[in-house]
């Protein structure tokens, strides 16, 4: 009987453990993964919430680069341990992968600075070598919000 309760509690320990991504923004995304009770490893726990990712990621054209894990260690019977894992994620061409909307905005905000360099140039306000300098850099940075990508 006693065997038999022990198996039951680990079965329902394996698939009660949660997983959650979450993106945040500007291409960064959260999982968090929860052990059922007091007793779940962090590293096991955080294998898992690695592993998540890349079920996640799948067959898509994404590669991604882990910039934290957190682990929420709790004393047993006080609650559950946590792995946040927060990565970024990339397309394989290397460009970030951010919504269409936020894609969109950066792009916008970049080609309106480009107009507002050209207005100050065009009244003499800047000088010809730091317009093209300042316009070489925002076109290097127009490359990572392209147009036809759009985000994911």
């Amino acid at each position: 009987m006693r065997k038999y309760f022990l198996l039951i509690v680990m079965v329902a320990f394996t698939f009660s453990m949660k997983a959650q991504i979450n993106y945040t923004g500007n291409g960064i995304y959260t999982n968090v993964k929860t052990g059922a009770t007091g007793f779940a490893k962090y590293n096991t726990l955080a294998k898992k919430a690695k592993s998540e990712i890349d079920r996640w990621i799948g067959t898509r054209p994404f590669y991604y680069e882990i910039v934290s894990e957190v682990k929420s260690r709790v004393s047993i019977g006080t609650g559950v341990n946590r792995a946040t894992i927060t990565f970024k994620l990339y397309h394989n061409n290397g460009i970030l992968a951010i919504t269409k909307e936020e894609n969109t905005k950066k792009r916008n905000a970049i080609i309106s600075e480009i107009k507002n360099s050209k207005e100050l140039f065009d009244l003499g306000i800047m000088s010809k070598q730091d317009f093209d300098k300042k316009i070489n850099n925002l076109k290097n940075l127009l490359e990572k919000y392209p147009s036809d990508l759009g985000g994911y």
